[in-house]
């Protein structure tokens, strides 16, 4: 195995046809999910934030509609599943097929980086390890920015080893042009494309160059990054009276994952609570649109990190133990409740106790294979794999959020893997103790700790809530009824599907049950205004479909 920039790994001598075919087995993978999870009740269908998306990007395809509602959230995913509507129409299923061919791209790229750093077997490892990554098999089937955000990682990554090869403007303008569709996708690349940037210009100016033409690469980068984030930025801001680079989301996220009552906040979803959480500066004085709110956030996490440093770092901490956690934890979806309508994933995801699978291999592999091949590894690639981990960290971890991480960690444990193989092979006592010394502490680490607070809800109530409240915005009521009323049966505790179930059983006519449906809602939450509303109306039976 050889360095980067050696001749058994430059560009005209890769492995093609391997890396061609991994590509391929991803998106057969994908699609074999796909057929098998047809009984998924969530299956092609937009929730929660896939709503979101789907419904912003349906207003810009057919009608235009591109208001401060589209800047809440990063924009290019929206953006883009606009596009496709415009070519496909309004499908679900288009989206979804070409996120799938966007994986395979992925898988190839993934492929290309392992072996430009570590040679053949550790890129067949990687690209394997992607291909059959259960949670992203699963992300990428929703109308999700996930897959897109794994993307970039590695295209990042590429452009990256070809900078620290040999360093020219046009690499790095390559490389602030794509980071500035990464950064648009999910503002957690903005640090990482920032610093990046940055140890370009100290490295160039170590190894002997000048500042000046340090700079001018840094210029390069800078550009790329403008050339994409100023006609953007000018066209939201002429349109909303807003940038859209960096979404005021970011506020309400940052305080959810660094607050005295984190535990709580972090598995706040969007329904009822997240709507009073959203809701909360208005009451202290802030105005109501995105941007006035966001303050009020970022004030919160400030006066909670002067408070108490402590407890803001040990936070922190925790945090970290969970970006590395063996199990993957839930954000609005629990991957491992979709096992039980696909076999496929559950052979891909799956917990043996607190150990899960595949992550809890694929991570103790990955720091193995930086341990023993850290002299291989590009600093900038250590510092982008870091700096995106820290992001995720500053702010709250979920499988959704950690899983853009992989093409990187599947290189390291590809390598990891075929160095241990070798090194068992040759009987080499020293080198398998440390081996398992490093494996046995990974282990450890990744799954003694927890279960943490987004382990502690029964999601299966709230994916029966998001199906029925699909079918309630599409007014099948029976359907609805159905899904709410599932819902209401998983978590009795849960005023707001009871709330909506009611809605939905008065428009089938069934008023008693319906009045019967809001009066629980406010014994369970007598602050439900809406649900008190609702009572009223019921009782007078004056309740409008």
């Amino acid at each position: 195995m050889e360095a980067p920039g050696t001749e058994n790994s430059r560009w005209g001598q890769a492995d093609w046809p391997v890396g061609l075919l991994l590509g391929v087995l991803a998106i057969a993978v994908r699609l074999v999910f796909l057929a098998d999870s047809s009984g998924d009740p969530s299956f092609m269908l937009p929730l929660v934030d896939s709503w979101t998306y789907h419904d912003l990007a349906v207003g810009l395809a057919e009608r235009g509609v591109l208001d401060q509602k589209f800047l809440w959230q990063a924009v290019f995913y929206p953006a883009s599943l606009a596009g496709i509507y415009r070519l496909f129409g309004v499908s679900v299923a288009a989206a979804i097929m070409v996120q799938i061919v966007v994986a395979g791209f992925t898988g190839f790229l993934t492929h290309r980086l392992g072996f430009r750093l570590f040679g053949r077997w550790p890129a067949l490892a990687a690209g394997l390890i992607y291909a059959l990554y259960g949670p992203l098999v699963f992300f990428e089937s929703r109308l999700l920015a996930t897959g897109w955000t794994a993307f970039f990682t590695a295209t990042l990554a590429l452009i990256l080893i070809e900078v620290d090869r040999a360093p020219s403007w046009r690499k790095c303008l390559a490389l602030g042009l794509v980071g500035a569709v990464a950064v648009l996708t999910r503002p957690t690349f903005l640090p990482v494309v920032l610093v990046v940037i940055l140890w370009v210009v100290l490295k160039n100016v170590h190894e002997g160059g000048s500042w000046l033409t340090g700079l001018r690469l840094a210029g390069a980068a800078v550009g790329g990054l403008l050339l994409v984030l100023g006609p953007v930025g000018l066209g939201f801001q002429a349109r909303t009276g807003h940038a859209g680079i960096i979404p005021p989301s970011g506020g309400v996220n940052l305080f959810i994952g660094n607050n005295a009552d984190y535990e709580n906040t972090v598995n706040i979803r969007p329904g009822l609570a997240w709507d009073r959480l959203i809701s909360e500066p208005v009451r202290h004085g802030f105005a109501a649109d995105p941007w006035s709110k966001q303050p009020y956030y970022l004030d919160r996490v400030v006066a909670f990190g002067k408070e108490n440093p402590v407890a803001l770092a040990a936070l922190w901490g925790q945090k970290t133990l969970q970006l590395v956690s063996s199990r993957e934890l839930a954000r609005n979806q629990d991957v491992y409740l979709h096992r039980r309508w696909s076999g496929v994933l559950g052979v891909l995801l799956f917990k043996i106790g607190p150990w899960g699978f595949p992550w809890g291999l694929i991570f103790p592999l990955a720091v193995l294979g930086v341990a023993f091949s850290w002299r291989k590894i590009p600093v900038s690639l250590l510092l982008f794999l870091g700096l995106l981990g820290g992001a995720l960290v500053l702010v709250f971890i979920s499988s959704r959020y950690r899983s853009p991480l992989l093409p990187l960690v599947a290189v390291f444990a590809g390598q990891g893997l075929v160095w241990g193989y070798r090194a068992v092979k040759s009987g080499d006592r020293g080198t398998i103790m440390k081996i398992s010394a490093i494996l046995t502490v990974c282990l450890l680490v990744t799954t003694i700790p927890g279960p943490f607070a987004q382990e502690t809800t029964n999601l299966a109530g709230e994916l029966q809530f998001g199906v029925g409240h699909y079918y309630y915005r599409q007014k099948d009521w029976p359907a609805a009824a159905d899904h709410l009323g599932q819902s209401v049966l998983l978590d009795p505790e849960a005023a707001a599907p009871r709330n909506f179930l009611g809605i939905t059983l008065a428009r089938l006519g069934n008023w008693d049950a319906a009045c019967a449906q809001f009066d629980t809602a406010l014994i369970l939450d007598p602050d439900y205004a809406e649900a008190r509303r609702n009572l009223a109306r019921c009782r007078r039976g004056q309740l409008q479909p």
